[in-house]
């Protein structure tokens, strides 16, 4: 029903995992199906990826 939702609407997959994480209450290790993968590595490899995503739109924001 999420997933629906957000395709609808036209959010991404960044809404969804928020949606899950914060809103539903799941750990971040079920909300992205990584069973094998540490908790503290999968909100590293969050944050990295989160920064520089972050820093991408601020750099393109600028450019254009």
């Amino acid at each position: 029903m999420i997933g629906f939702i957000c395709g609808f609407v036209g959010a991404g997959g960044g809404m969804l995992l928020l949606i899950l994480t914060s809103v539903l209450g799941y750990e971040l290790k079920t909300a992205v199906f990584a069973n094998r993968a540490a908790p503290e590595t999968l909100n590293r490899v969050t944050g990295v990826i989160l920064v520089i995503l972050g820093g991408v739109i601020i750099i393109f924001s600028f450019l254009g």
